[in-house]
């Protein structure tokens, strides 16, 4: 597939399970609220892959194309010990008796996510480090929706095309949504965590 064929396909809406999605997104940020006292939880998505799969055992016999999602939910929480990942996705595995006692569960949450995302063609990893934050992701297959129409959010806005766009935010995360949403619209961000920053770039008129 060509660099443009895979852009085209990623600009476009994508037919999956929503309730399964929804299921796993509910229980990994649960649980990344759960073990985060202090810091963020945050959500990313994005295109892993782009594809097309032949179904030659459907009846009309054409390509349908689909592409891998990649669902990542990170927090600044507890931490796992590496030497417990294996554990983390066992029914009824708790990673020990004062985890439970403090936070409570019944380690549920995550085989059931483990099998809903294989259900849809993916699977789920964790990538933690103990006392800094984890971050769980998981990969789905979606078929892609050629007959829909583009997104208004995901596409460039004419109005909007060319114009420059201050963005100032203590919170780096903020930060990295708004720069990566003003700029498919076509606009030209630039983004500080500092309003003194931001206020010497205005006197200068560099924003």
């Amino acid at each position: 597939m060509s660099p443009a064929q895979a852009a085209d396909i990623e600009s476009q809406e994508s037919i999956g399970d929503v309730t399964r999605l929804r299921q796993i997104l509910i229980n990994l940020l649960s649980n990344a609220i759960k073990f985060t006292d202090v810091g963020e939880v945050s959500v990313s998505v994005k295109v892993e892959h782009c594809y097309v799969t032949d179904s030659s055992q459907n009846q009309d016999s054409h390509t349908l194309p689909t592409v891998c999602i990649l669902f990542s939910v990170k927090d600044t929480g507890i931490g796992i010990p590496k030497d417990s990942f294996n554990r983390l996705f066992q029914r009824f595995s708790q990673l020990d008796s004062s985890t439970t006692r403090q936070y409570g569960g019944t380690g549920l949450g995550l085989i059931i996510s483990k099998q809903l995302s294989e259900m849809m063609g993916g699977e789920i990893w964790v990538d933690s480090t103990l006392g800094e934050g984890s971050t769980f992701s998981f990969c789905v297959v979606l078929t892609v929706d050629q007959d829909a129409s583009e997104p208004n959010l995901t596409t460039p806005q004419p109005q909007l095309m060319g114009k420059r766009v201050l963005i100032v935010d203590d919170n780096p995360t903020s930060c990295q949504i708004l720069t990566q949403q003003t700029q498919c619209w076509g606009m030209i961000a630039r983004s500080t965590q500092s309003g003194n920053e931001a206020m010497g770039w205005l006197n200068q008129k560099e924003a």
